[in-house]
């Protein structure tokens, strides 16, 4: 698997944007200043960097900043630095795995949410779980498209609206073969064992759910593991990341763990990264953000901002 397709995550919140800006501001720890011209103001998150500016670090402080080609540079030296300088250094650099993450903090810079139940409808219309012409569908949360199923049980879960649904389970490889098909009522979640001889190892199948009268017109795919592919995905992710408690690297990790569908793992580093970045606005709303993607809305309202 290769983990520079799979890093994603939403983030932050911040009014407007112009490409003749060439860095945000995403974390500072410590003191530093924003120089232009004769003006000097206090570096916050979110403010805008241009050409001209210069930022200044004191001593025992550290800012990252974002770039507009989605690169992210880290100053932890004291000293002034011209932003001139810094964004021909990141233009020279290429892009890692971070770069469709950073993409992400664009997107959410240029169009900020401001309701946790907006931004999550708006999450999975993006993901194609939603009512559109005459195709109904709860929102589909768990598992996500594409996601990676530890060997163990596997829960499928959606946010219902009617009391009785059709949950529908194919074979991907097999032409879509109908493997299970259940209709439950008042639930809005389901758990079947990956061992219950319904499912093969490492081998895709999708699944669905409608209500009894309308037809769905989504589908999420997903694959269930092998123990070995299991510890083989584990062993290629700490490789890439490491055991870090840089804020920055552990919601990069906690985001391919979310995308690959690993909820509980993705949950544990974004707390992670709250902590180690001292209850940081920024990583606060990247963990609500989160909360709200997999439909936990109420807990996502406690901390959103």
């Amino acid at each position: 698997m290769d983990i520079k397709k799979g890093i994603f995550v939403i983030l932050l919140l911040i009014n407007s944007f112009s490409w003749a800006q060439e860095f945000t501001i995403f974390s500072v720890n410590g003191k530093g200043k924003i120089i232009r011209g004769k003006e000097e103001s206090p570096a916050m998150v979110r403010s805008f960097l241009e050409i001209s500016d210069k930022i200044k670090l004191e001593k025992n402080s550290e800012i990252i900043l974002i770039h507009k080609n989605l690169i992210s540079i880290k100053i932890n030296k004291a000293g002034t630095y011209t932003i001139k300088e810094l964004s021909a250094k990141a233009m020279k650099m290429d892009k890692d795995p971070k770069s469709a993450y950073l993409e992400y903090v664009w997107k959410e810079f240029t169009k900020p949410h401001k309701d946790v139940e907006k931004y999550y409808r708006e999450h999975m219309k993006a993901k194609g779980a939603v009512n559109r012409g005459s195709c109904s569908s709860p929102l589909m949360v768990s598992p996500a498209d594409a996601s990676l199923i530890k060997p163990g049980a596997i829960t499928f879960l959606w946010n219902k609206d009617k009391s009785a649904y059709r949950i529908s389970i194919f074979d991907k490889s097999e032409e879509g073969k109908l493997l299970l098909e259940i209709v439950v009522k008042d639930l809005d979640s389901l758990t079947i064992l990956t061992n219950s001889g319904i499912f093969k190892k490492d081998q895709k199948y999708y699944w669905v759910i409608q209500d009894m009268e309308t037809e769905q017109c989504y589908r999420y795919s997903f694959e269930v593991m092998s123990e070995s592919k299991r510890l083989s995905i584990q062993k290629e992710v700490e490789e890439k990341f490491g055991n870090t408690e840089d804020p920055l690297i552990l919601v990069q990790k906690a985001s391919y763990y979310e995308q690959i569908g690993w909820f509980e793992e993705a949950e544990v580093l974004y707390h992670l990264a709250v902590e180690k970045s001292g209850n940081n606005d920024t990583y606060l709303q990247i963990k609500a953000l989160f909360l709200a993607r997999i439909g936990r809305l109420d807990s996502a309202r406690q901390i959103w901002h």
